[in-house]
């Protein structure tokens, strides 16, 4: 089965939540995305943006093909967020990883996000 780095920052650090999506996901490690910082945007979405001298914590998820087929669906993949892959920052090291980031179409302006969400991650 073929596997690959995830990178987290919303919603899907919540452990309970992406067992619900990803069966087969399991957490490897927690890092840092270096140079980017998390927002909030449309809707009050989580995102994460270029900003020199910022980072933002992930987890650091190993999914399959299937589990990325549920991601794309559940983060509106092509539609809201686009896939790219990114550094993580690990203790030992780095890791690439593939991280959802917002289309630039969807951004919208900067939005305080709703206080189930903002405690969920």
């Amino acid at each position: 089965m073929k596997t690959k780095f995830y990178a987290a920052y919303g919603s899907n650090i919540n452990i309970q939540q992406m067992s619900g999506r990803c069966l087969e996901a399991t957490i490897c490690n927690n890092g840092f995305i270096n140079g980017y910082k998390l927002t909030f945007r449309s809707g009050g979405f989580a995102n994460i943006e270029k900003s020199e001298n910022c980072r933002v914590p992930v987890v650091l998820w190993k999914i399959t093909e299937r589990c990325e087929r549920n991601l794309d669906r559940y983060e509106g993949y092509l539609g809201f967020y686009k896939k790219t892959e990114l550094p993580v920052e690990l203790e030992e090291g780095t890791q690439t990883a593939m991280v959802y980031v917002m289309n630039d179409e969807a951004k919208g302006k900067f939005r305080l996000p709703a206080e189930y969400y903002y405690y969920e991650i």
